[in-house]
C-alpha cells in the first residue's frame, strides 16, 4: 500500500513542471517574425543601419533572422515568411536577381518590405518603393509627419551637429503612395506604398542618423501590418553628474544677483538642493547621484588628499541623497578620465592628460572610496559613469577592482560618430566586462529645446527608456545654460519632466541599479505573439513570476483594444492604435474589436 502512495506522489511530481522563473506554456506554431537582409557592401550606411537595427530588434525581444542576400538559403528564408511577418532590405543596392525576384513575388502576395534607404540604382527596387526618379542629396534640419506616429514626434526637429541627417531629393509616383513624413522643403521622408495585394514602406536616408532617431525608425516599422509589438523597459532613469562635488567659495553676480548676495555654499544648500527635492517628489524622479572628489583632471602621483571641507560636503549631501531615498555612485576622485597614452591625442583636444598606469587610476578610485567611508560610512556603490563620458578597458578594470560591487558603467547613447575613448553604448551587458551593465544616457540638460525633446521622445519610442543626466553647474556655464539664471532653469526642467510625465505617465522611476537589476532578472525572457481572427495571444517564454512585461503594441486599419486577459492597457495620447500593454502572466490574450470609420478619420 506504501509503495503504491510513494509511487503515485513520485508520478505527480515528475508530471509537474519545474518552476524556476520559467513559464511552462507551449510556445505558437506561428508567431510574429521579421527577416533582415543585407549584403557583404562594406559601405558605412549598410553597416551603420545593420548593427542600429539588429540591436534594436533584440532589445525589443522580437523574433528575426538575418539573411546575406548573396546566402543560398535566402529564397527559402523569403518563401517561409507570412503576410503578418516583415522583411527589412538593409542594402543600398541588391546584385541577386533571385532575391530581387523573390521579393516581388512577396510583396505582389500580400507581403510587407521596410526598406530603411532607398536603392539608387536597382529599377525593380525603386519600383516596389514608389520612386519615380531620384536625385542629389540634402541635409534635412527638421521633419513634420503628416500624422503622428508617436506622442510628441508630430514636428522633429533634427539636431545636425556632426552627423546631419542626410536625404535624397526624389519623385514619388502618384498612385497608391500615403506620405509619413516629409522635411521643410516637402521632399518625403517616409512614406507607404502599396505593391500589389502588399506594402512597402521606405525611409528616405542615404546617410544614417544616430540612436536618436531610433524610436521613429521603430515606430515607422509598426504601420505595417494589423499589429506590432514590441518589448520595452518601461523607466524613468535620472543622473545628476558631480554630485556631490566641491562647491566654490565665494558668490557669483548670476546667484547674488536673485538671492540676496548668496554664497555659493548657501544657495545650493538652501535654493538648489531643495528645488530638486521637490521636482523630485511632484515628477515622481529617482535620482542616481555621482560623487566627484574635486574638478581638477590632475593624474599626479603620490595619493591624493581630500580637505576636510569637501569631507563635510560629502557627509552633508551624501546623508541628504540616501535619506530621501536616492541613489549614490560614483563619478571620480577628480575629473580627469580613466584613459592612458593610446589616447592622449583625443585627451590633449580637451585639455586633458592620460594615467600613466591603471596602478594610478585605481590609487585615485581608492581615494575616493575611503573618503566615502570616512564621511558617509562603509556602503556599496553600483552605478558608475565616467568623467568627460570617457573610459577605457582599463578605466573599466581600476574601476571594478576598487568597487567590486559595480554593476553599470554609464556612459551615452550609441552615435554615428566615432570619438576615441568616448563611451558609447547599448542597453546589455558591458563588452569587456558582461557581468556590468552598460546604462547608455540618451539625453542631456536642463533647458528645454525641441531638439532635445524630439530625441528624448524617439528613445521612449523606442524603447520605452528615459535616461537623462544634468550638472548641478550648468547655471555657472552661459553656453550650458543658455544665459538663463536658476530660475529659468528650473522652470525649463519641469516643462522637460511635465512634459515626458504627461505622455507617458507609465513610466517607472527607477535608480540606475534599480534598473540594471531588473534588466537582469528579464534577460532571458522570449516573447511570442501571433493573431488569429480577433485575438492576438502573446506567449512568454523564462518570464520571471515577479516582472510584469511591458510592451507597445501598434493597432493598424481601425482596429482597437475590446479586452485583455492576463494583461492591463492603457491608451497612449495624440496617436491612434497605440496602447502600453501590461502582460501579467502567460498567455496574454488580447481581443480586438473594429473601429467605426468615422471615428478613424477624426
Amino acid at each position: 500500500m506504501y509503495k503504491k502512495l510513494l509511487f503515485t506522489i513520485l508520478s505527480i511530481l515528475f508530471a509537474i513542471p519545474l518552476c524556476r522563473g520559467v513559464d511552462s506554456d507551449v510556445l505558437p506554431g506561428k508567431y510574429q517574425k521579421l527577416l533582415v537582409i543585407y549584403s557583404e557592401n562594406t559601405h558605412e550606411s549598410d553597416q551603420r543601419m545593420q548593427h542600429t537595427l539588429t540591436t534594436a530588434l533584440r532589445t525589443l525581444k522580437l523574433n528575426f533572422h538575418t539573411a546575406l542576400e548573396t546566402s543560398d538559403n535566402v529564397g527559402e528564408k523569403i518563401d517561409e515568411m507570412g503576410s503578418e511577418d516583415i522583411i527589412i532590405v538593409n542594402t543600398l543596392t541588391i546584385t541577386s536577381f533571385q532575391v530581387q525576384a523573390k521579393l516581388l513575388r512577396y510583396v505582389n502576395g500580400g507581403g510587407k518590405l521596410f526598406l530603411p534607404f532607398p536603392s539608387m540604382t536597382n529599377s525593380a527596387m525603386l519600383n516596389m518603393a514608389g520612386i519615380k526618379d531620384i536625385g542629389t542629396t540634402s541635409p534635412v534640419a527638421d521633419i513634420k509627419a503628416e500624422k503622428c506616429i508617436f506622442p510628441g514626434l508630430e514636428f522633429i526637429t533634427v539636431d545636425g551637429g556632426s552627423a546631419p541627417v542626410i536625404c535624397n531629393h526624389l519623385q514619388l509616383v502618384q498612385s497608391d503612395i500615403e506620405v509619413l513624413m516629409s522635411d521643410a522643403k516637402g521632399t518625403p521622408i517616409a512614406w507607404k506604398h502599396k505593391f500589389g495585394k502588399g506594402l512597402v514602406i521606405t525611409f528616405n536616408y542615404s546617410s544614417i542618423p544616430d540612436g536618436g532617431m531610433t524610436g521613429v525608425l521603430i515606430q515607422t516599422i509598426s504601420l505595417m501590418n494589423r499589429y506590432f509589438l514590441t518589448t520595452i523597459f518601461n523607466a524613468k532613469v535620472f543622473f545628476i553628474d558631480d554630485f556631490p562635488s566641491p562647491v566654490p567659495l565665494g558668490t557669483e553676480f548670476i546667484i547674488s544677483s536673485n538671492y540676496e548676495g548668496m554664497s555659493y555654499d548657501e544657495f545650493y544648500k538652501e535654493i538648489w538642493w531643495p528645488q530638486m527635492q521637490k521636482l523630485a517628489e511632484t515628477e515622481k524622479i529617482k535620482y542616481t547621484c555621482l560623487a566627484l572628489g574635486n574638478y581638477e583632471n590632475s593624474v599626479k602621483m603620490p595619493p591624493f588628499v581630500f580637505s576636510s571641507r569637501m569631507k563635510d560636503i560629502f557627509k552633508y549631501y551624501g546623508n541628504e541623497i540616501l535619506k530621501h531615498n536616492h541613489e549614490l555612485g560614483i563619478h571620480g576622485y577628480n575629473h580627469a578620465s580613466l584613459l592612458m597614452s593610446n589616447y592622449a591625442a583625443a585627451l590633449k583636444e580637451i585639455g586633458y592628460q592620460p594615467w600613466k598606469s591603471e596602478a594610478d587610476m585605481a590609487t585615485s578610485l581608492k581615494c575616493l572610496r575611503n573618503a566615502l567611508d570616512e564621511t558617509i560610512g562603509k556602503r556599496q556603490y553600483y552605478s558608475y559613469v565616467p568623467p568627460m563620458n570617457m573610459l577605457s578597458k582599463e578605466g573599466k578594470q581600476a574601476v571594478i577592482e576598487i568597487f567590486p560591487e559595480i554593476t553599470s558603467f554609464a556612459g551615452l547613447g550609441d552615435s554615428t560618430v566615432d570619438e576615441p575613448g568616448v563611451l558609447y553604448q547599448d542597453v546589455g551587458p558591458d563588452p569587456d566586462f558582461p557581468k556590468v551593465y552598460a546604462l547608455p544616457r540618451y539625453s542631456y540638460g536642463q533647458v528645454y529645446r525641441p531638439e532635445l525633446m524630439a530625441q528624448v521622445y524617439s528613445y521612449i519610442g523606442y524603447d520605452g527608456l528615459f535616461s537623462h543626466f544634468i550638472h548641478p553647474d550648468e547655471l555657472l556655464d552661459s553656453e550650458r545654460s543658455a544665459n538663463k539664471d536658476w530660475k529659468e532653469l528650473y522652470a525649463d526642467l519641469q516643462k522637460i519632466m511635465q512634459s515626458v510625465n504627461n505622455k507617458f505617465p507609465f513610466l517607472r522611476p527607477m535608480s540606475a541599479s534599480e534598473f540594471v537589476e531588473e534588466r537582469k532578472r528579464t534577460a532571458a525572457l522570449r516573447v511570442y505573439s501571433n493573431i488569429e481572427n480577433d485575438t492576438i495571444t502573446i506567449t512568454y517564454k523564462n518570464k520571471s513570476p515577479s516582472d510584469p512585461v511591458y510592451h507597445y503594441l501598434r493597432l493598424n486599419n481601425g482596429l482597437k483594444i475590446k479586452s485583455a486577459e492576463n494583461a492591463k492597457f492603457t491608451s497612449l495620447p495624440e496617436t491612434e492604435g497605440l496602447y502600453m500593454i501590461e502582460g501579467m502572466a502567460s498567455p496574454v490574450k488580447i481581443k480586438l474589436t473594429q473601429q467605426p470609420e468615422r471615428e478613424q478619420k477624426k
